[in-house]
């Protein structure tokens, strides 16, 4: 086996996580590395005091009223539009009995994206 590492550009990466899960289900690809999300994540994340959550909080409040977020209902169409675009452009290389599990692996990794916008 070869292994090889890649940069992948992050509009993309769904598309292509779904695809590379697909061929370690079919013993195809031996995927040898996980992220250890739980365990490493981005300093800025990290809170260390109770006035730094509060002006987290107001600067969240202003970004929401100056429109940076969308609404429950604009993440339902723009993840429905991310599916219903990755069935079109996948459908030539990912048969019917893949489909379902690549739709929910592209829901779920859209879910965790449009989650934190």
């Amino acid at each position: 086996m070869h292994t090889l590492s890649l940069n992948i550009e992050d509009s993309f990466f769904p598309h292509f996580k779904a695809m590379l899960d697909a061929l370690a289900k079919e013993h195809k690809i031996e995927i040898i590395e996980e992220y250890d999300y739980e365990n490493h994540y981005p300093q800025s994340v990290v809170v260390n005091s109770i006035e730094e959550v509060r002006l987290r909080a107001q600067n969240a409040l202003e970004r929401v009223n100056a429109g940076e977020f969308v609404t429950s209902q604009e993440y339902e169409a723009r993840i429905e539009k991310a599916i219903a675009q990755y069935k079109t452009d996948s459908s030539s290389f990912i048969d019917e009995a893949h489909y379902a599990e690549h739709v929910a692996t592209l829901k779920e990794t859209l879910t965790k994206k449009y989650a934190h916008h």
